[in-house]
């Protein structure tokens, strides 16, 4: 959601009673800024638009289900790869994670999609893979209202090992993004059993 546009300005005049602060960075400190009220404001509104929008669905499709998809790459607390940070901050992870989307029972939402696409196809950095499939269980939702997103970019990245951590941690639906990548290189779905890296031979 944009920050600095009219309707989101008037808001924040209205709710603040004053301007809102002038974030620069994605991982500008939110505590700092008036004690944390303008990262508030902003959480707030993207709780509030996110459930305008499924109550409003609701009330034409009543039994349809809603689900956010969550990128943990952009949201991550603290900038990342070490070398040459250009992702996640500070701001970014205030602002884009609601407290109540936390738990499924104070998110309104039926699923909650995660994904980190630099992760895995970019930074091909298992450990952070492994810390996304597990945030939403960590903060207290069941694995069988989670869904997981692994990119697919190419025949040289990781995916399958991704899509392994996200089954092995008990979530059951997995979608590969993009579908093209998997017909364009023919790649197998699912991909065989990884071979050892050392084979014993037996005279």
């Amino acid at each position: 959601m944009a920050y600095y546009d009219d309707e989101t300005l008037a808001a924040a005049q209205a709710t603040l009673g004053r301007g809102l602060a002038t974030f620069l960075t994605p991982s500008d400190d939110p505590s700092v800024v008036h004690g944390g009220a303008d990262a508030l404001f902003l959480r707030n509104r993207l709780r509030d638009h996110v459930a305008a929008l499924v109550a409003d669905i609701r009330s034409a499709y009543p039994t349809v289900k809603c689900e956010v998809l969550w990128p943990y790459d952009v949201n991550y607390p603290t900038p990342v790869p070490v070398a040459a940070p250009s992702l996640g901050g500070r701001l970014n992870y205030a602002v884009n994670l609601p407290a109540e989307w936390r738990l499924q029972s104070t998110s309104g939402l039926d699923t909650m999609k995660v994904e980190a696409l630099a992760f895995g196809a970019s930074l091909r950095d298992l450990d952070l893979v492994r810390e996304t499939v597990n945030l939403f269980q960590s903060f207290g939702w069941p694995g069988s209202a989670l869904r997981y997103l692994a990119p697919v970019f190419g025949s040289a990245t990781p995916w399958h090992r991704e899509l392994a951590l996200a089954i092995g941690a008990g979530i059951a639906t997995n979608n590969l993004w993009a579908f093209d990548h998997i017909c364009l290189y023919g790649l197998a779905v699912p991909e065989p059993k990884l071979e050892r890296r050392s084979l014993l031979k037996v005279a």
